[in-house]
């Protein structure tokens, strides 16, 4: 199966040219609002992270990130492996982007960061899917090997499609090679994500597109297969671009919103009188982390125990946080205003 015909040439209709304009418009925007904050602020974490559980939610991965947060907050480091994982893959793709490394290279270190292997070699071949997928026209594997040195060759090249439709090519070439034995689905929501930073259209993995197609998550398998037996790309592409329309305008939207439930916290403090040094480091600390417990914020921001009870007596008085468990021991807190809002 040959993916990469060089006289195939893929020609936009109008209603596609019409929804990339808009595309480019709503990404052009984000881009803004991204400007606004570096890679350690709270919203480019939390986008991220939610951004790729909703990633693994495609793919039958049950997780959420109050999950997340909770298993973070007791120390339950096997139940989110896989997400950290994911979080891992994805900064490492952004990374060897920018030492301009090789295709085929970031690809395989992406998927073998997320299995947690980081002992196959790139030179192995036997990293690559090894069996038949029956009833589908999907790369058989003594193909794989050529199909990604094509895709690689693809996308280093100087090809005529804008940046946003060159994103919707290559995720679907990937999904057509499938070249891995698992986690292909999540390794080419990844290859998203670098495209968009790779034509410096975006500087992060943050744009909410697993999100959106979780949410329309038939018709983005459909529009896949249908590629397989059909060849409409142009189906494809004016889904896509939907995707990233919505995408785009949604996460503009949290971004608004994160901000702005920041901002009522501390204009609740400050009114109460209540802005010690030790209060703002704790109400600071549960955007980055929201739910929490006394062992864990002792520890994590090095505070008695004492004032930790304190704190959090005062955050509950102003509403900040919320008591979940109802115990009177063993206790957890939630910033239920920032979980709800991502939810």
């Amino acid at each position: 199966m040959q993916l990469f015909s060089q006289n195939h040439k893929i020609r936009l209709n109008s209603d596609a040219i019409g929804l990339l304009n808009k595309a480019e418009e709503s990404i052009n925007h984000l881009a803004g609002a991204f400007s606004i904050f570096n890679e350690d602020h709270f919203i480019t974490k939390i986008l991220r992270l939610r951004e790729s559980i909703e990633s693994l939610s495609i793919d039958d991965f049950s997780i959420t990130l109050k999950d997340f947060f909770t298993s973070v907050c007791l120390n339950e480091s096997d139940k989110i492996k896989l997400t950290q994982n994911l979080l891992s893959a994805s900064l490492l793709g952004t990374s060897l982007i920018k030492n301009v490394a090789r295709p085929e290279h970031i690809i395989k270190s992406i998927y073998k960061k997320l299995i947690g292997n980081q002992d196959v070699n790139d030179s192995q071949t036997n990293i690559y899917r090894s069996k038949i997928i029956s009833g589908s026209s999907i790369v058989l594997p003594h193909d794989i090997q050529n199909e990604m040195e094509l895709l690689g060759k693809y996308i280093v090249s100087d090809i005529s499609y804008p940046p946003l439709i060159n994103a919707a090519i290559i995720h679907a070439k990937f999904e057509q090679i499938h070249p891995f034995e698992n986690m292909n689905g999540i390794v080419g929501r990844i290859l998203i994500h670098l495209q968009l930073q790779w034509k410096n259209r975006l500087t992060n993995n943050c744009l909410q597109i697993s999100r959106l197609l979780n949410k329309n998550k038939q018709e983005y398998f459909d529009r896949l297969s249908e590629l397989e037996s059909s060849q409409n790309w142009n189906e494809w592409i004016k889904f896509f671009l939907r995707m990233l329309i919505q995408a785009s305008n949604e996460t503009n939207k949290i971004i608004k919103d994160l901000f702005d439930t920041e901002k009522a916290g501390y204009r609740k403090l400050i009114s109460s009188n209540s802005a010690s040094t030790s209060i703002i480091k704790f109400f600071e600390h549960l955007f980055y982390q929201p739910v929490i417990s006394i062992p864990y914020i002792t520890e994590t921001l090095q505070l008695s125990k004492q004032t930790a009870n304190i704190v959090v007596s005062k955050l509950i008085e102003l509403n900040l946080i919320t008591e979940v468990t109802g115990k009177q021991r063993y206790r957890i807190y939630e910033n239920k205003d920032l979980l709800d809002l991502l939810n």
